[in-house]
């Protein structure tokens, strides 16, 4: 290309740095996470509660570890797309102290 051979050093920096620290798993964002120049995620699963919970936490570590990592918070809020990648992962939903 125009930028020569040099041009893959940037390419990935650009695909890395396009991203939020911590992206979150929506339909939306599954092509822009399995498309990364960065090969390994850190994937959170939580209720959209713990997600606020841990936000902060999450992103300082995300940041810290930015371009070697991508951190990816995942809802377990029932959605199609968030049950499959949890399936996926052998993931399940913490069941209630209530409801034994």
């Amino acid at each position: 290309g125009a930028l020569g051979d040099d041009s893959k050093p940037l390419v990935e920096f650009v695909k890395t740095e396009r991203l939020p620290v911590v992206v979150e798993f929506t339909d939306d964002n599954i092509a822009l996470i399995f498309d990364s120049a960065v090969k390994h995620q850190v994937l959170l699963f939580a209720t959209p509660e713990q997600q606020t919970a841990h936000a902060v936490a999450y992103a300082k570590v995300a940041e810290k570890y930015r371009g070697q990592y991508m951190f990816v918070s995942v809802a377990m809020d029932g959605t199609e797309s968030t049950q499959g990648v949890a399936e996926y992962f052998g993931v399940v939903a913490a069941r209630d102290e209530e409801a034994g």
